[in-house]
């Protein structure tokens, strides 16, 4: 079975070594076959900081936070922030309860106890996410 990765690297050379896509490609070759690669010799340290995140904060809707989780084939917690880790666990609890929270009203008010007490979510993101039908 061949699976596919998307590897991103910020490499620091000398000023006198030039990298292009073709060196790139024979270098990590042994990896795996190279689809195709991009190398930009003019990197600046400040477009890391222009760069949209594309992880869950509390500014972000429930909608976009579930985007994150179906786009994502596997989550590493390590990579998120602890307030991150927290939207994203409600989430997956909800997903999760889905069809308890349809069949039981009151199961509403159980779940939405720890979303307030231990991931100390937001009351109104907590409800709002809890009135979502979908998983």
């Amino acid at each position: 079975m061949v699976k596919k990765i998307k590897v991103e690297a910020i490499i620091e050379i000398s000023d006198d070594t030039h990298v292009d896509d073709s060196l790139l490609k024979r270098t990590i070759s042994s990896l795996g076959n190279v689809e195709s690669c991009k190398v930009d010799n003019n990197f600046e340290e400040n477009s890391l900081a222009e760069k949209p995140s594309n992880t869950p904060t509390s500014d972000m809707s429930i909608s976009e936070i579930d985007h994150v989780i179906n786009d994502a084939n596997k989550i590493y917690f390590g990579t998120l922030s602890f307030d991150e880790r927290k939207f994203v666990a409600a989430s997956i609890l909800h997903s999760a309860s889905i069809t308890q929270i349809k069949a039981d009203s009151g199961y509403k008010s159980k779940l939405n106890k720890p979303f307030l007490d231990k991931l100390e979510l937001d009351s109104s993101y907590s409800e709002h996410l809890l009135n979502q039908d979908k998983d």
